[in-house]
């Protein structure tokens, strides 16, 4: 349990601002499952496994506002390689990931490719994915 716990707290970070400078290099990533319009989405873009998905090892951080259940970002400027991303929904803004009395999550997450493991966050081979310098994906939370 307490591995669950701790695979986990990479929730909290400091974002990074979105860059503004628009190129043909950019990362779309597009949320589904959203169950309700409070909070955020945090999002933690991770390049190898030896960070993924550990507090403050995230390659780059993002926040998106959740409007009418939806959420979507562009992120540019990303460099060509390897990646793999965490996302969860921060319905109360506390910037952690919220969880019951056993320490099962309360709020939704999930990670690209959909990847799932039964009792921690799924491997970063699972999670990963090759960025070529136009990506586009949607990651559900769950």
């Amino acid at each position: 349990m307490q591995l669950f716990l701790y695979i986990f707290t990479f929730w909290i970070f400091q974002p990074t601002t979105i860059s503004s400078t628009k190129t043909d290099n950019y990362l779309s990533v597009t949320i589904s499952g959203i169950q309700e319009d409070k909070g955020q989405i945090r999002i933690g873009l991770f390049k190898n496994a030896v960070s993924f998905p550990k507090q403050g090892k995230q390659h780059k951080g993002y926040l998106i506002d959740v409007k009418d259940k939806k959420a979507s970002i562009k992120i540019y400027n990303i460099q060509k390689g390897t990646y793999a991303i965490g996302v969860m929904h921060d319905v109360n803004k506390n910037q952690k990931l919220d969880k019951n009395w056993v320490g099962y999550p309360i709020e939704l997450y999930g990670f690209s490719n959909d990847a799932r493991a039964t009792f921690s966050a799924p491997s970063f081979e699972s999670a990963s994915f090759y960025h070529d310098g136009s990506t586009a994906m949607t990651i559900k939370v769950l």
